[in-house]
Order: C-alpha cells, then structure tokens, then sequence
C-alpha cells in the first residue's frame, strides 16, 4: 500500500474546474484522482477503484490523503505528489488517535425486502422533539453511537476522551441525462481507539469505513495516541 499527499496545482488546470473545486464540487476530484490510476483507455476501462481518498479542508491550495494498492503516477502534470509506503506495526492493544469523514447510515428494509440506507444524523434529528435541536449535540452524539456500534466488526473499540464530530454536510452531485442526482452526506469524526483484533482492523484500514468512498469518505488517518 502506498500512501500519498497530492496537491493539485492551480495553474494547470482550466479556471471552470478550479471554480468546480473551491464550490466544492465532489464529482471533479473523483475523476481527476482516478487518472492517478487509470488512462480510462484499454484495459484501463474496466480497472477496478484500487484507492480511497480525503480532501483536506485546512490547505490554501486543493489538497488530497490517497491510501492506494498503486503508487499514483501524474501523467498530465496536474499534482504534486509525494508517496510513501504504507504498513504500519499494528498490534491488539495499540491506542491510535483517529480522523476519519464518514458517510454515517444505518440500513434497514423495506416491507417488499428493499434495502434502504438512513442518514444516522437527519434520523437522530427527526427524533428530537424540540424544533431546534441543538446540531452540534446531535451530530456528536448519533456519530459516537454510529462508530461505536461498527468498531467490534471494524477491529476497533472507541475510546472516551477527546471524541469530536462535526462538519456535517449534505452533498448532492449532478448527474446526465435527467438521471436522479447522488446524494450523500459526510460527518467529520475524531478520536481515540484501541486495537482489539489486528485483522479486521487493517481490513479497515486498508479498504475504508462506511459508503461513498468514491467521493471523499471512509479513509482513517491514524497515529500514535
């Protein structure tokens, strides 16, 4: 695994994407990080999504974390890369603070046996009887109980100090040729965690966390608590 900073360089692309970006548009750095991967041509057509990826918010230029099975290449001159291989030391026991965008749902199905997916975050707040709930409660409380019920499958239990999440926001793509629009919604989520079962854990680590992992969510950044 190789694990990636990537910038993309402003002066290289076209003045429509960059306005794309800074509106933040989800669907552009879905294609533009693909072609670290993949020509789109040939064999390429059918080449499977082998990275997951997070934008960072706190940089002056668009800035990206790819965790990938390759090591990206930039064949248009788009991005500044730097790369490094990707395996931690990882032992049961091991304390690791934790930054993750999730897209926080919880399935459920339908009388005729469809599934649905819930945002955790409009349900929570759906339940709430004041016409004002507090969001920045809301949002902490349904995503700590939304982690903490996925960390005995994930390889993880939740720690109690320091948890924060926040940021939550509702991400609606458009799509051609009158297609419905994908819609998704992504929760900011830190913490501390402790390592119960290696396996599943890297398993996460490796493959990501939740949904909508094409646009921007599932990828863990860890280090030493």
């Amino acid at each position: 695994m190789y694990f990636s900073r990537v910038q993309l360089n402003p002066q290289r692309i076209g003045a429509k994407q960059l306005g794309r970006l800074v509106k933040g548009d989800q669907y552009l750095p879905h294609q533009m990080l693909w072609q670290l991967f993949s020509s789109g041509q040939g064999e390429d057509r059918d080449k499977t999504r082998s990275f997951i990826y997070r934008a960072m918010d706190d940089s002056s230029k668009p800035t990206f974390y790819l965790l990938s099975e390759d090591q990206p290449q930039d064949d248009n001159g788009y991005f500044e890369i730097s790369s490094k291989t990707f395996s931690p030391q990882l032992r049961a026991g091991m304390r690791l603070k934790f930054d993750l965008r999730a897209n926080p749902v919880k399935r459920s199905r339908t009388e005729g046996g469809k599934q649905q997916r819930h945002d955790v975050v409009m349900d929570k707040k759906r339940q709430q009887e004041a016409s004002e709930p507090d969001m920045r409660a809301l949002e902490h409380d349904a995503g700590r109980v939304w982690l903490e019920q996925r960390g005995p499958t994930l390889g993880f239990t939740l720690g109690n100090e320091h948890f924060t999440a926040d940021n939550y926001r509702q991400h609606r793509i458009p799509r051609p040729g009158g297609k419905k629009p994908i819609r998704f919604s992504s929760l900011d989520l830190r913490g501390v965690l402790e390592i119960q079962d290696v396996e599943c854990f890297q398993k996460a680590l490796f493959q990501g966390i939740g949904p909508a992992k094409s646009f921007g969510c599932g990828l863990l950044l860890i280090r030493p608590a």
